[in-house]
């Protein structure tokens, strides 16, 4: 699609929309596709015409696939009734009845229409009906407080870019005024989504200054055929340079055209078309209406655009760059009428290039001050800076009046420490006094309000802290969960434990931290299972070939078997497995005996002989004391032991008293002895 199909294209949509505001319910298909061509982000080529019947152009091809939706299909009609109706919405909604623009969007909503993706939706309009109710309702219930006229002003700014979607320039200006007369301070977020006073009247511009090109194809009579060549050229590059406009880049549209009149093309060639001169005063005119001075929530200040000083300042670069100090000059001079609108590092440098272009081989001598002012520099340079200064400071005691006060203060302390004339030292700090003055006063009466806005700010600024953390923690997490899944496949599962509850630690038992520790330790026990299991295999194996070894006997008459006789008696001798079944019933009786539970009437240690009196009585059990044992163990009968237990089986009271001396007990010959623990 050329250039010029697109301008006539939005042409086309501003005539329509015009139409539209003054008959809203005449001509469905014409608000049908003005909306289409307002929400649609890809321009269509219209066959070149200029002039359509409403009608028609709704039932276009085109316009079909703007919409998304085949013109013959049977929700066609629905999706044209639901545009109507949308646009009325909007239309109430800029007029403030909040009623009739509900009722639209919910008819709207009650057709079910199959939307393409350019068309309007009852989502988008009915989230700005329900803020600005809200805003409305809180604005009667608690009056025009600064967080009532900021949600306000949001309400006309998302208001004002549907409607400048739609092409509706001069409604959307209007709720832009409104909103600029709330005079409000934006929060970053806004500002960083361009939902500013300042971005959304700098996109009417842009739309303004698109729409109002003049016819591009000049009659190219009377000149040469190189001339023709280049003239024609150059349209092409300002259709170009108009469509960069419309989509907002204005600066790289300019950029493009200044190139463009550096070729000498004389004004003339023109005919009265579109030329670089004109698209030059269009950006002018454009950014003369929109040149909104926005206050920031946060400092360092005003950033570049919102002021005209940052164009003639970028206007001195451009003509240094050229070589051309006398229109730098007078720019930067300019420049400095809106010095209360620059940022103090750029007039400092502005006076820094005045003093350079008109004393190129007197370099002044900088003097450094905590305030960062020059107090040595010309009268004018210095008026300009502190003027600037002071402006600065305002906008900071918005939000750190304290803080902008203690500023000023050092600069009048400055100043008065320094050697100007006095003149010049009273002039300026009759000047910072008023400026403290107010600031005082600006804090007296609004303390409360930007205590309160520091609270929040603290809160912000502590959550956002920790987020941060928890950010940091969970890439550390991250980072230690690829060395743990390292330690893993190389089998170091010890250490893979140890970094799980260091995660876990420093996590606070995150569950990615404990299931670590859980896969780690059944990894773990995974492998130990499984060495365990070969480890059986082999001993198993190795049994199995001691068996089948074990059957080759080297016995032969050569070597016949050898009956050992001693080895014989040894066996003969041995003890039965089952030496319980040969012994006496006395004996068993005293085995039976210590399975009773006994509890001794001592409080404190008491010396053997005495407790072996004790159980002899009381258990009625036959029991000594093999003295010679104790002898060579050194110990004696009356030597105490302990007698703290409470309902112990005398066989285990036996051997937690007996054992820690290296004694124990036998039963034998229906006595039980006390001897050494080797008897």
């Amino acid at each position: 699609m050329t250039n010029g199909a697109t301008r006539n294209t939005k042409r086309i949509t501003a005539s329509l929309e015009r139409s539209i505001v003054l008959e809203p319910t005449k001509k469905i298909q014409t608000g049908l596709l003005a909306i289409a061509l307002g929400f649609g982000s890809a321009a269509f080529s219209l066959g070149g015409a200029t002039t359509f019947g409403t009608d028609a152009l709704a039932q276009t091809p085109a316009a079909s696939a703007v919409l998304g939706v085949n013109s013959n299909a049977p929700s066609y009609p629905a999706l044209v009734r639901s545009q109507e109706l949308l646009l009325k919405a909007r239309r109430s909604l800029m007029s403030r009845d909040v009623v009739a623009a509900e009722r639209y969007v919910r008819e709207a909503q009650a057709l079910n229409a199959q939307y393409g993706a350019a068309s309007d939706r009852p989502e988008y309009v009915l989230p700005l009906v329900d803020q600005y109710k809200r805003a409305e309702s809180a604005a009667r219930a608690q009056g025009m407080t600064e967080s009532v006229k900021r949600e306000l002003a949001k309400s006309y700014l998302e208001q004002a870019e549907g409607l400048r979607r739609c092409q509706d320039l001069d409604a959307a200006e209007n709720l832009v005024a409104e909103a600029r007369k709330l005079d409000v301070v934006f929060d970053a977020a806004t500002i960083e989504r361009k939902m500013d006073v300042a971005s959304v009247q700098r996109r009417v511009a842009d739309d303004r200054l698109a729409l109002a090109a003049p016819s591009s194809q000049a009659p190219l009579t009377g000149l040469s055929e190189a001339t023709k060549r280049q003239v024609a050229s150059a349209q092409e590059t300002l259709r170009q340079a108009r469509v960069l406009a419309a989509n907002g880049q204005a600066e790289r549209a300019e950029q493009t055209v200044r190139a463009l009149q550096a070729q000498g093309i004389p004004e003339s060639a023109f005919a009265g078309g579109d030329s670089p001169a004109q698209f030059l005063r269009d950006v002018a005119a454009a950014r003369s209406n929109s040149s909104i001075r926005q206050v920031q929530a946060t400092v360092p200040g005003v950033s570049s655009g919102e002021s005209a000083g940052y164009l003639y300042v970028q206007e001195a670069e451009n003509a240094l760059a050229q070589a051309d100090k006398e229109t730098a000059l007078a720019n930067y001079r300019d420049a400095l009428r809106y010095s209360a609108e620059l940022d103090a590092a750029t007039v400092r440098k502005i006076n820094a290039e005045i003093a350079r272009l008109t004393a190129p081989t007197a370099t002044p001598e900088v003097v450094a001050t905590a305030t960062g002012i020059d107090l040595t520099q010309p009268g004018d340079a210095l008026q300009n800076e502190i003027a600037a200064f002071i402006a600065k400071q305002n906008q900071v005691r918005e939000t750190a009046p304290k803080e902008a006060v203690a500023d000023l203060k050092q600069l009048k302390a400055e100043i008065e420490a320094s050697s100007m004339e006095l003149a010049l030292k009273a002039h300026f700090a009759h000047a910072l006094d008023v400026a403290i003055a107010d600031s005082e006063a600006f804090l007296a009466a609004n303390g409360s309000r930007i205590a309160v806005q520091q609270q929040n700010a603290n809160v912000d600024a502590f959550v956002a802290q920790k987020r941060a953390a928890e950010l940091e923690r969970q890439a550390r997490l991250a980072d230690d969960v690829e060395k743990f899944n390292d330690l893993l496949e190389e089998g170091r599962y010890d250490e893979a434990i140890v970094l799980a509850e260091k995660c876990a630690d420093y996590s606070g038992n995150d569950a990615i931290a404990v299931q670590m520790m859980n896969q780690a330790k059944y990894k773990k026990q995974i492998a130990f299972n499984n060495r365990i299991r070969d480890e059986k295999a082999d001993t198993f194996l190795k049994v199995l070939g001691d068996v089948e070894e074990a059957a080759v006997v080297d016995v032969s008459d050569q070597n016949p078997l050898v009956f050992n006789a001693e080895r014989w008696n040894v066996a003969k001798n041995r003890k039965s497995l089952t030496a319980s079944s040969t012994r006496s019933e006395a004996d068993m009786e005293i085995l039976r005996k210590l399975e009773t539970p006994v509890t001794l009437p001592f409080d404190q240690p008491t010396p053997l002989d005495v407790v072996v009196d004790f159980i002899r009585k009381n258990a009625e059990i036959n029991i000594m004391v093999d003295e010679a044992a104790l002898a060579e163990a050194g110990i004696t009968s009356d030597m105490a032991i302990p007698t703290n237990f409470t309902n112990l089986k005398l066989k285990n009271y036996l051997k937690h008293s007996l054992t820690p001396l290296g004694l124990s007990y036998i039963v034998e010959d229906e006595v039980l002895t006390i001897t050494g623990k080797n008897k």
